[in-house]
């Protein structure tokens, strides 16, 4: 462009004067093009004029006074919390009171209806979201003291140790039991008697034959008695004979050591069957002057073993002998691994104690026992009638169905009779069928146990039940191992569950079939106390009977549920948790929402001070499906899991849907709307282009001046 304007000047004047006349107006050509680029920017940038008659008023259409149109929200870069959102409308959603499949036990104290506040920190998830919701600090809902309301104790299982070993298909082979006897010096006071010995015998002697077993004594030291085996009649006699040599002599109790001695090939093998470690003592761990060294035993026992005693599925069952006993450590052993702990206060109670463990962790069939009779069926091939007695009781007699009276004395060859100071134990091989008697009176403990090919088999149990809620049952009867599935045997078979607490009969239901199953469904309601149950299930058919003896740990829960915001007025639910007793130390709480859509919500919160509270929002009507899972520390800092409801809360209403603001209205341009200039801002980009303008003409000017020099030379050459 500059050597065509450079030449077009040449040619037509000449001369150096008029070389430079297009240089200098440059300048003033970009100036120009500047002046018109600021105007057409201030054209578009300025506000809006708008013009009603003669007069002209100036100001922000964003800033326009519209009455219908609300305040913009202030932004603070967080968002409002969800309950911030939600509104009140009276009236507009009707409610039921909660649904749960199990009972309540009970309202809230008058200090919880106060409204004490009770911290909760919950997340919201569905299938792969989360989001926070805000905390909830009291009762924020508006709740009435005439909010309907429902109080639900939950059930608790294994502890925290259990419920981190690796999932495990329930074995299904014959039991093992292998027995640990504390033979410490401190035995010479608390079983002055050596009544060991009789407890031996009395478990050794009801051993179910297909099971393994064996024996081992612990002190400073574990040292087998009888080598684990198959029971048989030779085992019997070997373990009856060798009970006697169980001593008190040793200076130690070291627990952990003769955990791991037995248990060792154990924690190395799969599991083929169930597996349990009954465990007798009276003291605390002991196993060095240092005292620090029992402590970090009894830490061991609690963590490291007892993780791969559960990992390996070894139920731990317990009877603590004296009130020195560290009762505590047997407890939480028998907890987390699924097992029962007793505590005798005296050794005679011993007998029973072996007995009610044995019935917890190798079960065997048995006959319902009334008034010293019991009916034997023809399927029966060995009858053993276990019978405690009074020392001052006259000598036992059975009478067979024939009417033949058998004595210690005078026994046949297939009878076999064990007598000790509290009970006598009779064993009957091949019994003639019908009906055997024993003197009338008896003791609720005297049992009749046999092997047959005819068993009745109930569906596993928690060792562990919280009291006030119902327990599901599942029986079947097993021929050589098969369950039955004939219907014309089955029609005529009819079966009781019932529920015995401190010798009392506390729940009686019978238990269901449908056309075609094979097993029996039901429940029986658990009672509000806590202690030791026993579970009695019956099956009675035709020509036999059939008896299950279980033995039942109540406990009373962790944490009790209440729910609140079932009012017709309510937008959400509330579930509180809240300490029974003592607060845990801390947990987790999982709550599981299925809303009457189908849609699957997932709610978490921390336990605060052993407390948490949820918030369920009620976004339809119609049935909401809750379940909850409590994981964390009691109160002593032992692992505790606990499962809460299914409850079935009903919104008969969906709740009031919240008014979505109108859209901002603008109002359309008037058309004699001018566009005004803002002044202030043409000057500095004008001064702005003319500072370029004049920079970039001065380069322009310098640049063809020295080339019409050097043409203006060459011309005169």
């Amino acid at each position: 462009m500059f050597s065509v304007g450079l030449k077009d000047g040449l040619s037509s004047h000449g001369g150096r004067a008029q070389a430079r006349t297009p240089a200098r107006r440059w300048p003033t050509v970009a100036f120009l093009a500047c002046m018109l680029t600021a105007v057409a920017a201030a054209e578009g940038n300025g506000p809006r004029t708008e013009r009603s008659g003669s007069e002209a008023t100036t100001r922000n259409v964003a800033q326009t006074d519209n009455p219908t149109r609300p305040e913009a929200e202030p932004k603070t870069g967080r968002k409002a919390p969800a309950d911030a959102s939600v509104r009140k409308q009276a009236g507009t959603q009707k409610t039921a009171g909660p649904r749960r499949e199990g009972p309540s036990t009970g309202n809230r104290s008058a200090k919880q209806a106060a409204g004490t506040p009770r911290p909760a920190e919950n997340r919201t998830g569905g299938d792969d979201r989360q989001a926070a919701a805000k905390p909830t600090q009291g009762r924020s809902d508006g709740a009435s003291p005439g909010d309907h309301r429902a109080t639900a104790a939950a059930t608790s299982a294994a502890a925290a140790a259990a419920s981190s070993a690796p999932a495990t298909a329930t074995p299904t082979g014959p039991a093992a039991l292998r027995v640990l006897i504390d033979t410490s010096g401190s035995m010479r006071q608390n079983d002055p008697e050596n009544l060991r010995v009789a407890g031996l015998r009395l478990l050794t002697g009801l051993l179910a034959p297909e099971i393994e077993a064996g024996v081992w004594l612990f002190g400073g030291r574990t040292e087998g008695l009888v080598r684990s085996a198959a029971v048989d009649d030779g085992w019997k006699e070997r373990a009856r004979t060798l009970a006697s040599r169980i001593h008190s002599r040793d200076a130690r109790t070291d627990i952990e050591q003769a955990l791991e001695a037995v248990t060792r090939d154990w924690q190395a093998t799969p599991a083929s069957g169930p597996r349990s470690v009954l465990l007798l003592t009276d003291g605390v761990v002991d196993v060095a002057k240092e005292a620090e060294k029992s402590v970090a035993s009894r830490a061991r026992i609690l963590g490291p073993l007892t993780e791969r005693l559960v990992t390996a599925g070894i139920a731990v069952h317990s009877v603590a002998l004296s009130a020195a006993a560290d009762g505590a450590l047997l407890e939480a052993l028998a907890q987390a691994t699924g097992g029962h702990s007793l505590r005798v206060a005296r050794a005679e109670e011993l007998d029973r104690a072996f007995l009610h463990l044995l019935e917890g962790s190798a079960p065997r069939d048995g006959l319902p026992l009334a008034d010293g009779r019991v009916l034997v069926d023809a399927s029966v091939s060995e009858l053993t009638l276990l019978v405690f007695r009074d020392k001052s009781a006259p000598p036992l007699t059975l009478t067979s169905p024939n009417g033949t009276t058998l004595t210690p004395s005078d026994l046949p060859g297939n009878v076999r009779w064990a007598r000790e100071p509290a009970w006598d134990m009779v064993t009957v091989r091949n019994p003639e069928p019908g009906e055997w008697r024993l003197p009338p009176g008896s003791d609720p403990d005297n049992r009749a146990l046999i092997v047959s090919d005819l068993k009745l088999a109930i569906g596993e149990l928690p060792p562990r039940l919280e009291t006030g809620n119902p327990l599901p049952l599942e029986a079947r009867l097993l021929e050589n191992g098969e369950p039955i599935t004939r219907d014309d045997f089955l029609d005529l078979v009819q079966i009781r569950a019932t529920l015995e607490v401190a010798g009392a009969t506390t729940s009686d239901e019978p238990l269901g079939r449908t056309d075609g199953a094979a097993a029996w469904t039901g429940q029986v309601q658990l009672d509000e106390r806590s202690g030791q149950a026993q579970l009695i299930v019956e099956a009675e058919g035709r020509t036999f009977r059939r008896q299950r003896r279980l033995p039942l740990t109540l406990a009373t829960p962790p944490l009790a549920a209440e729910f609140a915001g079932l009012g017709a007025d309510a937008e959400v639910f509330r579930l509180f948790l809240e300490p029974v007793a003592a607060p845990a130390r801390e947990g987790t709480v999982v709550l599981r929402v299925a809303t009457p859509d189908g849609a699957q919500q997932t709610l978490r919160a921390q336990l605060s001070a052993g407390a948490a509270t949820l918030t369920i929002p009620r976004a339809a009507a119609g049935e909401y499906r809750l379940e909850a899972r409590v994981r964390g520390l009691d109160a002593e800092g032992l692992p505790f899991e606990q499962d809460l409801g299914p409850w079935h809360l009903q919104a008969l209403t969906a709740p009031p849907a919240v008014a979505t603001p109108p859209a901002p209205v603008t109002p359309p341009p008037d058309p004699e709307v001018l566009f005004a200039t803002d002044w202030g801002r043409v000057a500095w980009q004008v001064g702005l282009a003319n500072l370029l303008a004049a920079l970039l003409g001065l380069a322009v000017q310098r640049h063809l001046g020295r080339r019409a020099s050097a043409a203006s030379s060459a011309w005169t050459a």
